[in-house]
């Protein structure tokens, strides 16, 4: 393992470039106090950049960076942030003005000369980070020190790894490392030669949003604790909210400065901006941290940019005084560290003396030191929950009718799980035939509920038309992504089950696991806690979930189908033709999601009846057709049932579609039609059931198809089951079905 002891002491160098410009007075954002006059880390003056064919990339861009500061550029993409990074950073010579960095003006400086002046004052942290493969994380920090043959200050080098986090990784190779490590040793390797500034084009790009709030905590303390200079183009504004200042720029131009975008009035300054630069655009401005003083009342489960209410709360009042973090230290007796960590959330609810003596430090008047309290309180009833809010909900897709009964059974469970002896997870599973409304259901329910699981939604889909492309471990993989798992996840479906179980631990979270293809699936994916529900959504009844209470999905009553039809399209329209309405609810076989469809055509077209979309459904061939719009199809759905059972089950349900239509059938009907012995019919029978894709009758003999399945059905029979494919004339029992039995079977006169 690499030993930084082993690294020589580095000799002192004087500067490679000296610096030529005078001194200058700058305006300094709240923060970070420092003498008056003092060179600025970087200066444009006028900066216009014109690239070849007449392309503007900036124009007249006149920017002060103070030291000790954290800056974002930020705006929509082509605003010209990164062709400012590359002038502000000499990696680019602009067309016109000045570039001053560290007090050395970069302009008519020979390349070799500009390149010296890079190595020596500047850093750079770009997405593709470009670590060497074949050097270890060690060897890559040094690599710039290398290069111009310089050993490493010892000291400096391994107070940079810890601060990074990397000591225990300096003899990996960067493949071996997650995505947020191998930016934490980008930035390690920026700062070996102690840069004046650090430059960053999009370094959280391509990372999720922890792995993201990690780097940028990173980034935020190394200003805060070092006094790092830190300049970063983002198109993300909410980046803006770890800085202390932050330039809005569209059209080559900055179109606004905000001082302190954590400090009061940030956000409201940088919505103006937006609209002033970008109307009519999607791009939004960065949050305000100290917009939370402000608050009626607490929010413990929103989760703020530095980490939590309370440590962006202190952040702001300590930078509004223009405190350091020693400095607050100081003043307050508590150390570094802890206020370090209540910066960043790691430590969200400090007790009562800790306020108190924050507050005096801070200054805080009677009415604001009230509200510090208040929030800190909140931070520790929520100890135990996430660091940030987790919803994944997909949303509500649509009105929802008949189904009060199912709501109340879930809101039942939920309620008496926790108080059963010994306690057990609660979990419902919800099952039905396709486009019966099992999805849009348990989205209404999670939704419902979600004041009782305060710690998050979660939301994954297991299957896919009818592939099994819903494995345990990779959905495992995705809840896990979810709760904030970043970097490399354990392979075995053992040990990303015990992450799971370990990471929902004292938590109150409701997991929605839709589409479940069996069992085995599901049992892995519950939520292992009293106080956490699962609400599984399946087209079998999954009655091998022995702990989960079964909620089965019908077709709506004809009453039913109406409400629905009169909350998605408005009840004077249906009650403006009420003999078509009602007649299109049963062309729809009181199937939600084929009423959802008709609903959606109605609403996209105002002046088109409802008579006029049932003479479109009357035809029976013509129907499953007409039954879509957009994304949402019923022939899709049916296929994905369809094509999930076994090659002789899909025989015996096409073969059904020799029988008459809504007329019941026993097991007998069902194997005279398909030819096929009555021991299988009755396997398939129950795989149909099991499917949804049959219905019992009152008399437990006797089944039946529902009517769109039968059109489905037929459909599938045309295309693949002609009488001659399955080998000669059909039988029942072992006997040759004659012609008139055929017609008997089919409710025909022989």
């Amino acid at each position: 393992m690499t030993d930084l002891r082993d690294i020589p002491e580095a000799p002192a160098e004087p500067a490679a470039v000296p610096p030529v410009s005078p001194l200058r007075e700058v305006v300094r954002p709240p923060g970070h106090p420092r003498p008056a006059l003092q060179a600025p880390a970087v200066l444009l003056e006028q900066v216009t950049k014109v690239y070849p064919r007449g392309v503007r990339a900036l124009t007249e861009v006149s920017i002060t960076v103070e030291r000790g500061t954290f800056v974002v550029v930020t705006g929509p993409p082509g605003a010209g942030k990164s062709a400012l990074l590359h002038c502000a950073a000499g990696l680019d010579e602009p067309t016109s003005g000045n570039v001053i960095i560290d007090g050395t003006a970069a302009g008519g400086l020979s390349e070799t000369r500009r390149a010296e002046l890079r190595r020596e004052r500047v850093g750079f942290v770009f997405a593709p980070y470009n670590l060497v493969p074949s050097l270890t994380v060690a060897d890559n920090i040094r690599l710039p020190l290398r290069l111009v043959g310089k050993e490493p200050d010892r000291d400096w080098l391994r107070m940079l790894v810890e601060r990074v986090g990397l000591s225990d990784r300096l003899d990996h190779r960067p493949a071996e490392l997650s995505d947020g490590r191998q930016r934490r040793a980008m930035i390690a390797r920026a700062l070996v030669t102690r840069p004046t500034v650090v430059f960053g084009d999009e370094p959280t790009g391509g990372l999720d949003p922890h792995t993201a709030g990690e780097v940028l905590d990173l980034l935020r303390d190394l200003v805060d604790g070092l006094g790092q200079t830190m300049v970063m183009v983002t198109r993300d504004p909410a980046v803006a909210a770890w800085a202390d200042r932050a330039l809005v720029m569209a059209g080559g131009r900055v179109r606004g400065t905000v001082n302190g975008p954590t400090a009061a009035g940030g956000a409201h300054r940088l919505t103006e901006l937006e609209t002033e630069a970008m109307p009519g655009s999607r791009w939004r401005p960065p949050p305000s941290a100290a917009g939370i003083a402000t608050r009626p009342a607490p929010d413990p489960g929103t989760a703020q940019a530095h980490g939590s209410m309370f440590g962006a709360l202190l952040r702001a009042h300590r930078t509004r005084l223009g405190l350091s973090q020693e400095k607050l230290s100081a003043e307050s007796g508590m150390s570094v560290r802890a206020i370090s960590d209540m910066e960043r959330g790691r430590a969200r609810g400090p007790q009562s003396r800790s306020t108190e003596v924050l507050g005096t430090a801070l200054r805080l008047s009677r009415p604001e030191l009230d509200w510090f309290h208040q929030i800190a309180t909140a931070g520790r009833r929520r100890s135990n929950a996430f660091d940030r809010t987790l919803d994944s909900l997909p949303a509500h897709s649509g009105p929802l009718a008949g189904r009060d009964g199912e709501i109340a059974t879930i809101r039942a469970l939920a309620d008496t799980a926790a108080h059963i002896q010994p306690p057990a997870p609660p979990a419902a599973a919800i099952s039905g035939g396709p486009g019966v409304g099992k999805t849009a259901l348990a989205i209404r329910a999670a939704y419902d509920l979600r004041d009782r699981f305060p710690d998050g939604q979660l939301f994954v889909c297991l299957g896919s038309a009818g592939r099994r492309s819903g494995s345990p471990a990779g959905a495992l993989g995705t809840l896990l992504r979810s709760l904030g798992v970043s970097g490399e996840l354990p392979t075995s479906l053992q040990e990303r089950g015990a992450m799971y179980r370990s990471l929902l631990t004292g938590k109150r979270v409701l997991v929605v696991l839709d589409d479940a293809i069996d069992e085995r699936q599901v049992r892995p994916l519950i939520a292992p806690n009293p106080h956490c529900m699962t609400l599984v959504t399946s087209r079998r009844t999954l009655a091998g979930l022995e702990t989960a209470r079964p909620v089965p999905l019908r077709c709506l009553s004809v009453g039913e189908a109406l409400t629905l039809l009169e909350q998605a399209v408005g009840a004077d329209r249906v009650a403006a033709e009420p003999e078509a309405s009602a007649e299109l609810v049963q062309l729809c076989g009181l199937l939600p999601l084929a009423l959802q469809i008709m609903a959606r055509r109605l609403a996209n077209r105002p002046g088109l009846s409802i008579r006029r979309l049932v003479e479109q459904l009357r035809p029976a061939e013509n129907r499953l057709t007409a039954l879509s719009v957009d994304d949402l199809n019923v022939r899709d759905a049916f296929v994905s049932s369809y094509r999930r059972l076994s090659p002789t089950t899909q025989r015996i349900f096409r073969c059904l579609s020799l029988l008459p239509d809504h007329r019941p059938f026993d097991a007998g009907l069902a194997a005279a039609s398909a030819g096929v012995g009555r021991d299988r019919t009755e396997e398939a029978l129950e795989e149909l059931i099991d499917t949804n894709l049959v219905e019992v009758t009152r008399s437990v003999r006797w089944f039946q198809l529902p009517g769109l399945l039968w059109l489905f059905a037929r459909e599938r029979q045309e295309e693949e089951g002609q009488e001659e494919s399955v080998g000669g004339p059909m039988r029942f029992d072992g006997r040759p079905l004659r012609s008139r039995h055929l017609q008997v079977v089919r409710g025909e006169q022989p």
